[in-house]
Formats: C-alpha cells, structure tokens, sequence
C-alpha cells in the first residue's frame, strides 16, 4: 500500500465516523435506531478499489472495537458487538469490498453505482444482519425480516443519494481511474 491508499482508506474510514455523530432516529418496538453510516459503506464501495474498501471499513471496525465513540449515539467498544446490530456492523468491510468489484465490472454511472449499492450493500448488509439475529438471539427468521424491513426505505434513499454523489465525484475526477 502506497502512502496515498492510506489516505484514501482513512479517508473513508473518518467519513463512516463522521456520519455516526448524525443523531440516531429511534424506532419504537426496535432496539436499533436508523442511522446515515451505510452511507459511508457505498461510498468506499463506490470510489475506492475493492482492497481499500474492505480495509477503509476494518479501520472503521478496529477504531469501533477500541473504544472510540464512532457509532451513531456515541456507542464504541467491544460491546458494539454484542447487540441486535452486530451482523449488519460485522458486514460492513466485505459489503464495501462487494460494492466496490461490481462496481469494477460496470462502467461507472448513477445507475451502476445504484446497482450495485444494493445489491452488494443493502442486500448483503441485511442478509448478514437478518442471519445474525435469528442465529444469536434465536428469533424467528420473520421476526428477523419484518424489523429490519423499517430501515429499507431509508437505506434506499442512502444507495440512491450515494451513488448520484459517486457518479458527480468520478464525473469531475476528484477520485481518478487508478483510486477505482
């Protein structure tokens, strides 16, 4: 890794904190709130290479597991992950890393990016989170899917809004061809 690629996964590790000092929305009957830092999952997905992404989200994980407060509701530490949202915080680094190789694959628009933002994001996100809380707190698969389906909308309008500000970034080549 070159000095630059330690920029960039730092980068978009710090942006992934910076959206977890949004206030987090509570959800009654629901002890995980909707928060804004899948945004910073697609967006590594979206403008780095595949190995930065993954490694830009493992910073995010290991700076989680250290304590530091990055989590939306100030929450870090080892106790992050022991909760109804582990899976899908778990997932974060390899849903980057599968954004980030469809994204390779396709030439780069709106649409490819949403493409793949949902795909590789929130369907990989939700599957890991969804497979996480049936098989550690031994709930039922449906009990599973119909409470993260709250969080759906708004993550489809994080992927959408992801993927125009990826498009506008490549468009005006503030991330070049090599960084992708």
């Amino acid at each position: 890794m070159t000095a630059k690629d330690f920029v960039l996964m730092s980068t978009f590790a710090s942006l992934t904190s910076v959206l977890g000092m949004f206030p987090p929305i509570p959800i009654p009957l629901i002890p995980v709130p909707i928060t804004a830092q899948t945004f910073g999952v697609m967006m590594a997905g979206c403008l780095l290479r595949p190995k930065l992404a993954l490694c830009s989200m493992f910073l995010f994980i290991l700076l989680v597991a250290a304590g530091f407060p990055i989590l939306a509701g100030g929450r870090g530490g080892m106790a992050a992950f022991t909760g109804p949202s582990s899976g899908f915080l778990l997932s974060w680094p390899f849903a980057s890393y599968i954004i980030s190789r469809l994204n390779r694959k396709l030439a780069p628009s709106i649409v490819t990016f949403l493409i793949a933002n949902i795909v590789g994001g929130l369907i990989f996100i939700y599957t890991c989170g969804i497979m996480f809380m049936v098989m550690v707190f031994n709930i039922s698969t449906f009990t599973a899917m119909s409470g993260a389906a709250i969080f759906l909308p708004g993550d489809i309008l994080k992927a959408v809004i992801a993927s125009g500000v990826a498009a506008r970034v490549i468009r005006a080549n503030v991330v070049s061809r090599h960084d992708r």
